[in-house]
């Protein structure tokens, strides 16, 4: 496992403890992809039957359909890149060690450069006693 700086929440009392390994994971959106696709299919495909609406309009409609769902997909349903721990750091406020989770959304599959990183305090350790929020 490599080593990952974690947030140093306490530095003065020697740092953070990794509490589990670090899990990527990689979701290419596929299943969303297909049901926004044959969404919108249907939709014009009822409503060129309703309409009795021909060859020509449909064809139209069908590829305005096809470059408004790629640009949906390329701009809200791109593959995704995620990585998450849990750790714990000591609260010289609370003298107790505070858990936290971090998850961190990653540009692409290398898990090198984050876009996005967030951490939620879970719960508090008391020596041998652990107390989650959640």
């Amino acid at each position: 496992m490599d080593f990952i700086y974690l947030p140093n929440y306490h530095a003065d009392i020697g740092g953070d403890i990794l509490l589990s390994d670090i899990i990527y994971r990689h979701n290419n959106n596929e299943l969303a992809r297909y049901v926004a696709k044959l969404s919108v299919d249907f939709i014009v495909a009822s409503l060129a039957y309703q309409y009795k609406l021909g060859f020509p309009t449909s064809f139209v409609i069908d590829r305005f359909t096809n470059t408004l769902i790629s640009w949906f997909n390329n701009n809200y349903l791109q593959d995704t890149y995620t990585g998450a721990w849990m750790w714990k750091a000591w609260s010289n406020y609370e003298n107790v060690y505070v858990i936290y989770v971090t998850l961190v959304d990653y540009s692409d599959g290398t898990y090198t450069k984050p876009i996005k990183v967030q951490t939620l305090e879970i719960g508090m350790e008391y020596g041998t006693t652990v107390e989650y929020y959640y």
